[in-house]
């Protein structure tokens, strides 16, 4: 009995934590703050466009059943589900953790350079350069897995299950193959221990003493990001930004605009918090450039079941292989 509660017990956790943890977008503080923005955003258009506010047609829209209960919805909560599963069973079990990866790049960096020498800093500054660093790093890794999901075609094939959503709700995040959320994990584990691990040799009593600045837990930032309606990225709200805002930040439009099934659209506005890597590198598109957006994917919807968001990947790219041989 103790060995079937061990297994169920991590895949609980997972599932939990999605609406617990802080560094979850479905976190229920998130989701809170979304409506409220949502609400906000939509009580100025309405009364912008008609003079006056009505509020239950606004929580209409915000909770629109076409959208919640669309067959694509359905899909993104199975897989949401089964993916919390695979995470407490397979992942965070069996794989390598931040602390390890910390661990090593720190005694890596003795080998190469020996032991640091002691200095007088001021902490202070030192955890606030390691925030923002640290913030920026995992930033731009985000942008560049991004990148290469939509540029390598195997990679593409596991992330077109993700675009293949036909409506956008928050839980529309998690709609991912298994093989690219074990690849965001890992991206996530490296950044961290590498970075972490480079810091804590260089000031290891600040380090050990202070982390970085973090609110419930969650850096600054990324706290900020979250709280400030990221759940409205993957939602029918077109919340926009300033023109010149959306040259530095991601607005949830932009990034409705990334999955639009238009050609044009393709390849657009990769960053998660940042637009200044997409404006590096060319691919980004501000909201007044686009009126209106329709989701998924142009050659239809291929992606309609968990098993088929699973297992069609593998199957169209050995039709592809065989196609060109």
């Amino acid at each position: 009995m103790n060995t079937v509660q061990d297994h169920i017990q991590p895949a609980w956790e997972a599932f939990v934590n999605r609406f617990t943890h802080f560094d979850s977008r479905l976190n229920w503080l998130y989701l809170i703050s979304s409506i409220a923005l949502a609400f906000f955003f939509l009580a100025v258009v309405s009364y912008r466009k008609h003079g006056s506010l009505k509020p239950f047609l606004i929580l209409q829209e915000i909770f629109d059943r076409k959208v919640w209960f669309h067959k694509s919805a359905l899909v993104d909560y199975q897989i949401f589900f089964f993916n919390t599963v695979i995470l407490g069973l397979l992942i965070i079990p069996f794989f390598v953790s931040a602390m390890m990866i910390l661990d090593g790049t720190k005694n890596q960096m003795i080998i190469w350079f020996g032991e640091p020498e002691v200095k007088e800093v001021n902490a202070f500054w030192i955890v606030v350069f390691y925030t923002v660093i640290i913030w920026l790093i995992s930033d731009f890794s985000r942008f560049l897995l991004h990148f290469l999901l939509h540029k390598i075609p195997f990679l593409w094939r596991i992330h077109e299950v993700h675009h293949s959503a036909e409506v956008l709700t928050p839980v529309t995040q998690y709609r991912m193959h298994p093989i690219e959320m074990i690849l965001f994990y890992f991206r996530g584990i490296f950044v961290l221990g590498i970075v972490s691990g480079v810091y804590l040799y260089y000031y290891p009593f600040v380090m050990k003493e202070e982390g970085y600045l973090m609110v419930f837990g969650v850096n600054i930032f990324r706290f900020a990001f979250l709280f400030i309606g990221s759940n409205l990225r993957h939602s029918q709200i077109p919340v926009k930004f300033p023109p010149a805002v959306e040259y530095i930040f991601i607005s949830p439009y932009q990034h409705q605009v990334h999955h639009s099934k238009d050609q044009e659209h393709f390849d657009k506005n990769f960053g998660s918090h940042l637009a200044i890597w997409d404006w590096m590198f060319r691919s980004l598109v501000r909201s007044k450039e686009v009126e209106k957006v329709e989701y998924g994917i142009p050659d239809g919807n291929p992606h309609k079941s968990v098993l088929k968001a699973y297992f069609m990947p593998f199957r169209r790219m050995l039709k592809k292989i065989k196609n060109e041989k």
